[in-house]
């Protein structure tokens, strides 16, 4: 498993989530993953991350923790790609951020995760993190980390971190009747 994680993965290679499918029939391809394989590969992936993870001295794993909240402002393929129409929750988040209302951003952020935070979402980011470290533009350390935290329980610091980074770079546009709505 660690080897199909760390080398590239061509279309008829075996997929690195574990299913034993090529990868263009599974993670590679174009459709999104069920929610169960979605799971089940975020947690082989962050397997044998978490052993990387524990053999760290407690500065590096921080360093290391620290360097997931960077993905998203490092590379486009960290940040989630938000529905044409945006859940009101998210869209109340993104009012709130282009406001620079730290309380409103505080009090909506439970509700903006809650809808966006998938465990798809969760496994394409780790599909993301998987690719960045084997073009080796994301340092294994960082690479672990972010693969533990998306198995984790919510909420996920990466996909906090993701899910800003959308946000802010979505834009607002008033439309007639005082609605607001995303463009992007």
């Amino acid at each position: 498993m660690a080897e199909n994680r760390v080398g590239r993965v061509g279309r008829n290679g075996p997929c690195p989530c574990g299913s034993g499918r090529k990868a263009k029939r599974c993670c590679g391809s174009a459709r999104r993953p069920s929610e169960s394989d979605a799971v089940r590969m975020v947690a082989l992936l962050a397997e044998p991350a978490a052993a990387t993870l524990e053999s760290l001295c407690e500065e590096c794993q921080t360093a290391a923790w620290l360097g997931v909240t960077d993905l998203p402002d490092l590379e486009p393929s960290c940040v989630l790609c938000l529905p044409q129409e945006l859940p009101p929750p998210v869209r109340e988040l993104q009012v709130a951020v282009a406001d620079d209302d730290k309380d409103a951003v505080a009090a909506c952020l439970a509700g903006a995760l809650a809808a966006i935070d998938t465990a798809v979402v969760r496994a394409e980011l780790a599909n993301a993190v998987v690719v960045l470290e084997s073009h080796g533009q994301c340092p294994p350390r960082v690479a672990a980390a972010a693969l533990v935290d998306l198995a984790g329980p919510p909420p996920s610091m990466f996909v906090l971190a993701s899910m800003f980074k959308a946000v802010e770079g979505a834009g607002l546009l008033s439309v007639p009747g005082g609605l607001v709505g995303a463009v992007g």
